[in-house]
C-alpha cells in the first residue's frame, strides 16, 4: 500500500508539470462538509457492532488539465485534507463492567483521488464523475464511553490502545459543477491495523462518507 501511495504522489506531481499539449491548468480550493458512517471490520472487530455517525469537514481541492478548446477537463485530480471521525458502537468493557460502548477514533486524513467526468453539459460545465485513490491519516484522538449499570457515565481516554497511522483506499463518485461545487459519496476501505494491543486480531476502519464541496478558483 505504501508503494501505491508513493506511485500516486509521483503521478500527481508529474501531472502538475504542464505537458506541451495542455494549454491550461485550473486549480480550485475550498471546503468540504458532510457525514461519515463508520464501523470496525476484521477478526478483531467487537461483537454486536453498529455504525458510528458523525459530522465531518475539511479542505478540498481539484486540479484540472485542459486544452484551449475546453472550459473544464474530463480528467482531474481531487485532493482533500479533513477530520475523519471514525469508530463504532459495540459491546465492551469499561471499569470491569460489560456495557454498550461507543469508540471514537478521530483522524486527520489526506487523500489524492484521480477523477473522471462521464459527461460535461451546459455552458458552465457539469457532470457525473467517479474517483478512486489512496488515503492516509494520523490518529489525533481516541476515547471510549458508555453508561454503567449504576447510571454513571464513563469516558476513558484510549489513544494508547490504537495505532497512530491509518491508510487505505477510497472509491466513490458524485456530481460536480466545473470544479466549483460538487456532491460526493465515498467508501473508505481501511487496510491498516487500527488496534495497538499486543494480543488483538487485526482491526480495520471502514465506512461511507457523504460530502458537499464548495471551491473557488485560484488560477
Amino acid at each position: 500500500m505504501k508503494k501505491t501511495i508513493l506511485l500516486t504522489l509521483f503521478v500527481v506531481l508529474g501531472l502538475a508539470t504542464k505537458p506541451q499539449n495542455v494549454a491550461a491548468q485550473d486549480l480550485n480550493l475550498g471546503i468540504k462538509l458532510g457525514a461519515l458512517t463508520s464501523q470496525f471490520a476484521g477478526e478483531g472487530a467487537p461483537s454486536e457492532i453498529s455504525e458510528r455517525v458523525a459530522f465531518v469537514g475539511g479542505l478540498a481541492s481539484e486540479l484540472s488539465f485542459r486544452d484551449a478548446s475546453e472550459d473544464w477537463s474530463r480528467f482531474t485530480v481531487a485532493g482533500d485534507f479533513w477530520l475523519a471521525r471514525q469508530g463504532a458502537e459495540h459491546s465492551g468493557t469499561i471499569q470491569g463492567e460489560e456495557i454498550r460502548v461507543t469508540t471514537r477514533l478521530d483522524y486527520l486524513q489526506m487523500s489524492i483521488l484521480p477523477r473522471f467526468y462521464f459527461g460535461l453539459f451546459g455552458k458552465v460545465k457539469s457532470g457525473f464523475f467517479v474517483n478512486a485513490g489512496p488515503y492516509g491519516g494520523l490518529l489525533v484522538k481516541a476515547n471510549q464511553s458508555g453508561t454503567l449499570s449504576s447510571g454513571v457515565e464513563a469516558d476513558v481516554y484510549a489513544k494508547a490502545d490504537y495505532n497512530v497511522p491509518d491508510y487505505g483506499f477510497a472509491l466513490g463518485g458524485g456530481w460536480g459543477l466545473a470544479g466549483i461545487m460538487s456532491f460526493e459519496f465515498r467508501y473508505n476501505y481501511g487496510m491498516a491495523d487500527a488496534s495497538a494491543l499486543a494480543d488483538s486480531s487485526p482491526l480495520h476502519n471502514r465506512g461511507w462518507a457523504f460530502f458537499f464541496n464548495l471551491a473557488f478558483p485560484l488560477y
